[in-house]
């Protein structure tokens, strides 16, 4: 059914409980008919700043066909290319930007793409761009993206931190690592999806150390928080994470959420030790 105001919602209450609160034994999913168009254009851009503007420009040109909007900084673009042999679509940037577009309109939707595409590109904020429209080359555009995580790992130990960070702010916190860390790290690299004010963080070094743990939290929850951010944007805060709720939620939520546990699971046994901190 899905309308139902009868009452509180209970079962939202397992969304980010991360199973700690029971078992999903049914689920009812919507499923809309798939785009028969679809179109990935990679961006190369010279700052963050345009990056926002870029995001803001095609939001108010394209919202209803918008189905993704990820950045990348070059560290993350280069590796990526590298390890997984792809030859890369753009030059050497600062930033990129892929962005995809979807819908049942071919004609129309890629009008209005090349449309903005024109005009990004002849007022400068875009440098340079390509549009890709065949299944293949969709895949090749977006392996780049979906492959940072991996190809940094194959490079050496990686701190990652899954971060929601207002937009205006997000890449502020990797150019402050980068000056906090300095020699200490390989590389301080973000990428993310903008759409979401969701930044990955990944801090690369040879190996696992420490000492480099210990510069780089609570700093980045600090940090996080001061901004109006979140210490988990969507991967959740399970074992590792869960003293760090504190950066996100109050006292108070933090006191309800416990009582909800004591309710949900008296005897304390669905997946233990996740999401609530130490007493």
């Amino acid at each position: 059914m899905r309308k139902d105001n009868t009452g509180y919602h209970l079962h939202h209450l397992f969304i980010g409980s991360e199973g700690t609160l029971g078992v999903v034994t049914q689920v009812a999913l919507l499923c809309p008919p798939k785009p028969t168009a679809v179109s990935v254009c990679y961006l190369g851009l010279n700052s963050f700043e345009d990056v926002l503007k870029c995001y803001k420009e095609a939001g108010d040109s394209l919202n209803d066909i918008i189905s993704a909007f990820e950045f990348l900084d070059n560290s993350c673009y280069q590796v990526s290319c590298e390890k997984h042999k792809i030859l890369p679509p753009l030059n050497s940037f600062p930033f990129y930007v892929l962005m995809e577009v979807s819908g049942w309109s071919p004609k129309a939707q890629s009008e209005r793409l090349d449309s903005l595409l024109e005009r990004l590109m002849s007022s400068g904020l875009v440098a340079d761009g390509v549009v890709a429209d065949e299944p293949s080359k969709i895949r090749t555009f977006w392996e780049i993206r979906e492959g940072v995580a991996e190809a940094l790992t194959r490079r050496g130990y990686v701190y990652k931190y899954d971060l929601s960070i207002p937009k205006r702010e997000m890449y502020s916190l990797v150019e402050d690592l980068r000056v906090r860390m300095g020699s200490s790290v390989d590389v301080c690299s973000g990428y993310g999806h903008l759409g979401d004010n969701n930044l990955h963080l990944n801090v690369l070094t040879s190996d696992y150390f420490p000492e480099v743990t210990k510069r780089l939290e609570p700093y980045i929850f600090e940090w996080t928080s001061q901004h109006k951010g979140s210490v988990s944007a969507e991967h959740g805060l399970g074992f590792k994470k869960r003293n760090a709720i504190k950066y996100s939620q109050s006292p108070t939520a933090i006191a309800l959420m416990k009582k909800l546990k004591q309710l949900y699971d008296p005897n304390g046994i669905l997946n233990p030790y996740k999401v609530l901190p130490d007493e």
